[in-house]
């Protein structure tokens, strides 16, 4: 049996060795890379580089032509993308305002029903349902709403009971895109096709 110290001193001949096998290798590599040097100039030795780090310091960045390329490839990816989002987010503004013209249906529908089925005044618009009207409502059970609704573009709806197009409830309409009153694009709860 070997003595702890006989370990030790083995072990580190071990390590010499293996040491002194690495210089070996890196000597022989520095020396095949001087051969197969073309040029005849000066190696990566003599000018003080690390020799792993020759072959990888010719290429560090990218040119100019390549740069161009890839900005040429991404505007063209754009033009075909971009159109595509604009549009889809159009239509989700529309389809976003329709469910929020249903809601505040259904939100005036519960109003109605605590003030014995009578909707908010003209006048009231839609205040009423975030808060309290003036005088003693002792029916009004809100806020109905957490605060005023919108449509998709940020503009109040247009509200009126009783309705000229709904008889018998009431007019719910958004201006659309445009904001503009009574143009095509206005979405409203007595037009079936929107």
């Amino acid at each position: 049996m070997k003595t702890q110290p006989q370990r030790r001193s083995e072990k580190s001949r071990n390590r010499q060795r293996g040491m002194a096998h690495k210089l070996s290798l890196r000597r022989l590599f520095v020396s095949l890379e001087e051969k197969s040097s073309s040029r005849g100039a000066a190696t990566a030795n003599s000018l003080g580089r690390n020799p792993r780090k020759v072959g990888l310091s010719r290429r560090r960045g990218f040119t100019l032509l390549e740069v161009l390329l890839v900005i040429a490839i991404l505007g063209i990816l754009m033009s075909l993308v971009v159109p595509r989002l604009v549009g889809r987010q159009r239509q989700a503004n529309v389809d976003a305002t329709k469910l929020n013209i249903k809601s505040v249906g259904q939100v005036l529908k519960m109003y109605a029903i605590d003030h014995g089925g009578d909707f908010p005044t003209t006048g009231d618009g839609l205040t009423v349902l975030v808060e309290r009207p003036n005088g003693n409502d002792e029916q009004w059970q809100g806020p109905y709403v957490d605060e005023m609704p919108k449509d998709a573009w940020g503009n109040q709806f247009q509200y009126e009971y009783p309705g000229r197009h709904n008889s018998d409830g009431f007019d719910l309409a958004s201006n659309g895109r445009d904001k503009t009153a009574n143009t095509k694009d206005d979405l409203t709860n007595w037009k079936s096709e929107n």
